[in-house]
């Protein structure tokens, strides 16, 4: 009986994460659209289409959280189909084999992680202190990245040349 209790417990407050999660998401969809018919007012023009539905606050049907690690979200893996999952990032040095940067995200896209993991870089090394590399002109010279296939490309270079 007391298993019992303790799983209802469990469910219940899983329930109060997705139901605080979909409040927290219509909140952001709310002042969205507050900004945007804002900006509309501010330009002069005219909202296109049909007026937008109400948002709404509740968790989807299908909204599902892990009870061991709710940061965790379903993600397609290779081999086994949908589990829950982090997307591991690193940065390592290629000359000395050094992690300069790391982070675990809920993000099943490693496109987007390009740009935080370049910025993760520079503040890495700005808190070891250590300058940018110059070249015989003064300038600063861009860091070199090997990213894998999953990354976008354009947007570590800038990342990391800013």
């Amino acid at each position: 009986m007391a298993r019992r209790e303790a799983r209802l417990a469990k469910i219940e407050a899983a329930m109060r994460r997705l139901e605080a999660e979909a409040q927290a998401e219509a909140d952001a969809e709310r002042k969205r659209r507050f900004e945007a018919e804002a900006e509309r007012q501010r330009s002069g023009k005219k909202r296109q289409g049909k007026a937008p539905n109400e948002v709404d606050e509740t968790p989807a049907d299908k909204a599902q959280m892990s009870f061991t690690d709710p940061e965790l979200h379903i993600m397609q893996t290779n081999n086994k189909g949908w589990d829950y999952c982090g997307n591991a990032q690193a940065s390592v040095d290629g000359a000395y084999q050094i992690i300069v940067a790391c982070d675990v995200t809920d993000a099943t896209n490693d496109k987007q992680q390009a740009a935080p993991m370049g910025q993760a870089i520079l503040e890495t090394l700005k808190q070891a202190e250590i300058a940018p590399r110059r070249n015989a002109s003064g300038e600063v010279q861009a860091i070199p990245a090997t990213l894998d296939s999953g990354y976008d490309s354009e947007a570590a270079t800038q990342a990391l040349e800013a």
